[in-house]
Formats: C-alpha cells, structure tokens, sequence
C-alpha cells in the first residue's frame, strides 16, 4: 500500500462500534453530539465513518523527509478492530460464551479503547518523558559503563538526541506491548462478565469518545467497568464474588439507562453519539461534566511518586 492509500483518518472510537447507533442500516446515520468553544454543544447527522477520528492520529514521521509510516493505524488497530468486530456482534446475540483467546482479544479491545483517544496520545508524550527521568536514574550506571567517550554526557541526554520519529515508535511499541501484557488484559479477561439488554427504557443508551466506564476499583468488592455495546444493551464486569451491581442487575431499564448515560456523557470529552435526538437537553446538561482520570495521568502520578523515593 502506498502512502497515499493509507488510511488518513485515524477512528479512535471504531467505526463498526457507532455503526449500532445508526438509525437503520438503510438510513446509516447516527447523532453527533461535539462541544464546542464555550461549552455550547451542537449535533449533527453523519454517518459512522465520518466521526469520532483524527487526521493522522496515529502516524509517525520516518527517517525519509515527507514520508509517514500509518502503520499503527493501518496494521495494529485495523486488525484489532477486525477481530472486536466479530466479537461484538456475538455479544449482541447475547452470547458470552467466547474462547479463552477470544476473551482475551475482547480484553485487549477495551483495554486499547482507553488509551487511543486523542487526548490520551497526547498524554502519553509527558509520560514518556517523566518515565525517561526515571529509567535515566535506575540506568545511570549501567549508561556510565558502556559509554564511550563522544555519546551524550548521561542517559536522559541520550534519549533526548534521538531523532522524533524513533522516539514515537518507542511510544507507538510500548501502546502495544501494554496490549499484550502479563497484567491489566489478563486481569479484565479475568473478570466476571455480564450482559443487560434493556427492551423498554424511555430513551437509548448513548456513547461517547469515552465509552468504557471504570471505578477504578475493580481490585475491589464493589468495582465496576461498563461498555454500552448499541442502544439496548450494555457489558458490565465485575471482580469475582463482589455483589452485582443494583443499577445493573436488579435496577429497572429506566434506572439503569440514566445511570449509564450519566456516567458515560459525564465523562466525555468532546463528543457523544445517538441514534436519536431527544437526549439533546440531558447531554448539554451532563457533557464532560464528571471527567474521568486517564490512563497517563494515573501513570504519571505513579511515576512521579517513585522519582520522590
């Protein structure tokens, strides 16, 4: 593939997951929800493909002038989104009964759907240089050992001469390497997983450019994490033996819609998703009004605390 065939823009949120907020296969268009300057929010009709991307998102310059390498975009994304496909459409048959590596795939979706938002890419800049203050200390020595006399002074400086586009195709190998970890994939994958399908609530579920909701608990009796999967159903996981969640198990289709949708607008950047456009009012209300704690800034805090030690 040349390079003006690679995908240029680069869907954060996967186009085949808004596809379950259009109105009609047929019809093919959902409700875009975005605020703009001012807090003022305004939508939109579109369709799946023509939201929820950025341009380039995911690229990184090369060692040749004007060449772009897309392949994050264009291999690791495409082919996890390929396969979230398939298991998305199983769980909305309502089944969970999925192999140990299809578990593990749909694991890996969530835990990459936190992490590819705009603004969580761009987080992950500070954090790669907060986590190279910190490996300068631990590696300084060694760095000391090895180095010959015209190299850099220390290991951060080292770091600091390398050209941009490798220093991004370390950030772009450690997003994936965090995806095939030992810890967080296998402990989703190791949750208790359910699914509500809710046939008469008032209004649907909605999305947003954050659509997995966490507690930040889930080490814990009562943590939580929620996906709205289409506008009738949602996945909830839970650590094994905690109580199921009320407003997921035993609440009615009304509460737990507006739970949901509380959560999932609340902590919204930019933009929600429907296939409707009632919910106008309750999201101009409730857009990114209760935000959430990312990923890099939960990394960056930890990093931070360890540099104080």
């Amino acid at each position: 593939m040349s390079d003006k065939d690679e995908p240029k823009d680069h869907h954060y949120i996967p186009a085949f997951y808004l596809k379950k907020w259009t109105r009609t296969e047929a019809d093919g268009k959902l409700i875009e929800f975005r605020k703009v300057y001012g807090g003022k929010v305004v939508f939109k009709e579109c369709s799946e493909k023509a939201t929820g991307f950025e341009r380039y998102l995911y690229s990184k310059e090369t060692a040749v002038p004007a060449i772009l390498d897309h392949s994050l975009e264009s291999g690791f994304m495409k082919n996890l989104d390929d396969k979230g496909s398939k298991i998305l459409g199983q769980m909305l048959s309502g089944s969970l009964t999925m192999t140990l590596g299809e578990r593990n795939l749909w694991s890996k979706f969530i835990a990459i759907l936190m992490l590819r938002s705009p603004e969580e890419m761009k987080a992950s800049d500070e954090s790669f240089w907060e986590h190279c203050e910190l490996a300068a200390k631990e590696h300084e020595e060694w760095y000391k050992g090895v180095r010959d006399f015209k190299d850099p002074a220390t290991f951060l400086d080292l770091m600091k001469e390398l050209p941009p586009h490798e220093i991004k195709g370390i950030q772009h190998s450690s997003l994936m390497k965090f995806s095939d970890g030992k810890k967080f994939v296998p402990f989703l994958s190791n949750l208790v997983w359910a699914i509500r399908k809710l046939p008469h609530p008032k209004l649907p579920l909605l999305t947003s450019d954050r659509p997995v909701f966490c507690n930040n608990r889930l080490s814990f009796p009562d943590g939580l994490l929620f996906m709205p999967l289409s506008p009738d159903t949602v996945l909830y996981a839970q650590p094994a033996g905690a109580v199921s969640h009320p407003i997921l198990g035993s609440a009615s289709d009304n509460e737990t819609m507006r739970f949901c949708n509380k959560k999932i607008v609340g902590q919204a950047n930019q933009y929600v998703w429907a296939n409707h456009p009632a919910h106008r009012l309750f999201i101009e209300r409730h857009l990114g009004m209760e935000p959430a704690i990312s990923f890099n800034e939960v990394a960056l805090k930890h990093m931070r605390s360890r540099r104080l030690q």
